[in-house]
């Protein structure tokens, strides 16, 4: 499939978007199977080099994974959670009031914050019909 003459078609009328969208979401996901296999190939084959080295012509860096963070076996870290979750939900109730030209207004007569809101870009799911 060349991927730029599929864009020109679809750009050009001569291809359905819907039908271009699937197949390369399609070999998008392939792409990101065969990745995932050659990589650890790769990773294999290069045990013995040093971190950064040149292979057939292309530069290759190594880099160790990242360390993560899990802090959810924490008592005290599950009981700021929550109380976190308690003020993000009245946080949003503060939108939803200020959404319809309410505010809220505390026991000391403050008016509450409101947070900001941002949305993602829209998306497409597609399947094909059998």
């Amino acid at each position: 499939m060349n991927i730029g003459q599929l864009v020109q078609d679809v750009m050009d009328g001569e291809e359905s978007p819907f039908k271009a969208l699937y197949e390369l979401k399609k070999q998008l996901t392939t792409l990101k199977s065969a990745i995932e296999v050659v990589e650890v190939e790769a990773f294999n084959q290069s045990e013995y080099e040093d971190k950064t080295f040149i292979k057939d012509g292309y530069q290759m860096e190594k880099r160790n994974g990242a360390k993560r963070w899990n802090f959810k076996n924490c008592k005290d870290y599950q009981i700021a959670k929550d109380n976190l979750k308690e003020i993000e939900d009245g946080l949003k109730t503060n939108y939803k009031l200020w959404e319809s030209g309410k505010s809220a207004v505390d026991e000391f007569g403050e008016v509450g914050d409101v947070p900001l809101v941002t949305y993602n870009k829209d998306s497409m799911i597609i399947k094909k019909v059998k």
